[in-house]
């Protein structure tokens, strides 16, 4: 069974416990975020501390502490273990981790350095507006006011590996430079210093190898414009039976489209020109963090993309995959390496 992995400081806890928010006096906003994490806690995590000592010494005192983490909302013992050095939990390749320290500035670097949450006492508020988000965007035809995919800005998160799904965003040239190039640029983050990102395109579109490794090279040449500062892998498979929905998934967050994410296209290609809406459709974005129900859709689709390489091995990657060769996406080799 799947466990969210966290990976959190005892003083970070301490400090948590100690600031709890008072629900009469503090805003509710407020409150309901320091209760989201909470429930992270609380619930059927896989918990590691960096203080066996420290902790020990909590358990010997009957520490509140202590108690709070000695069970689970379901009243099972919560599984904790310890490692001190938190650059050997980054590398175990559990890549939707999370991580709480008490330093906001070690944070930082390890967000810009490794494309995941880090979480600092300091940036808990913050940081909940990204990490548990529920949103439904209604997208119309006419008086509409979202015209492209600059609005998925606002719910950018921290990755470094992502799926796309979705049968017809190859289809042709403009879709892919005013749909899904918009769309990476809104998504990819800023930096990514130790790690190369992994982006994999599973598609209807691919009726040959030709077709596939010309859309390659425009994928490749359209995000060069974006000068993100690391190295993108791009993966396009050519296999449509399984994905008729569409869908993308990043380490933490899931997006589906119910007309799929070729929605906007321009009239005509002059500089000033504005876009079209294509249909009247919504666009739902949702953290998989604590929301087992995201976790039941992103499991089933990382089995797909399993049968999907498991096919590719027997057929020849060079029939349906472009380049040709082993199909890997840390999103969902992880994930298997976890079972």
């Amino acid at each position: 069974m799947y466990k969210l992995q966290i990976y959190c400081e005892l003083d970070f806890l301490h400090k948590f416990f100690s600031d709890k928010p008072d629900f009469k006096i503090d805003d509710s906003t407020k409150f309901e975020k320091w209760n989201n994490y909470l429930k992270l806690f609380l619930k059927d995590c896989s918990l590691i501390l960096n203080n066996k000592q420290k902790y020990e010494k909590f358990v010997a005192e009957k520490n509140e502490l202590f108690l709070i983490l000695n069970k689970r909302c379901d009243g099972g013992e919560i599984n904790i273990e310890f490692n001190e050095n938190v650059s050997d939990t980054i590398q175990n390749e559990k890549i939707d981790q999370l991580f709480f320290l008490t330093d906001t500035n070690t944070c930082k670097k390890l967000e810009d350095d490794y494309g995941m949450f880090f979480i600092s006492n300091e940036t808990l508020e913050d940081k909940a507006n990204i990490l548990f988000i529920q949103s439904t965007i209604p997208i119309e035809k006419k008086e509409s006011q979202y015209k492209d995919w600059n609005f998925l800005e606002k719910y950018a998160q921290p990755c470094n590996a992502m799926i796309i799904a979705d049968n017809y965003i190859l289809k042709n040239e403009n879709d892919i430079r005013f749909n899904l190039i918009i769309l990476l640029d809104k998504l990819l983050p800023k930096k990514l210093n130790k790690i190369d990102f992994v982006l994999t395109i599973i598609t209807g579109d691919g009726k040959s190898v030709v077709d596939l490794k010309s859309r390659y090279e425009l994928i490749r040449s359209e995000l060069q414009k974006l000068e993100r500062p690391y190295k993108i892998n791009i993966k396009i498979i050519g296999k449509s039976e399984y994905n008729h929905d569409r869908n993308l998934i990043t380490n933490y967050l899931h997006i589906n489209s119910g007309f799929g994410f070729t929605l906007f296209r321009k009239k005509d290609f002059s500089k000033n020109a504005k876009n079209t809406v294509l249909a009247n459709t919504t666009v739902s974005i949702n953290s998989i963090v604590g929301n087992n129900e995201e976790k039941e859709v992103v499991e089933s689709l990382k089995k797909q993309y399993e049968k999907i390489n498991s096919e590719s091995r027997n057929i020849g990657y060079e029939k349906i995959v472009y380049p040709e060769q082993k199909i890997v996406n840390r999103l969902i080799e992880s994930t298997l390496k976890s079972r």
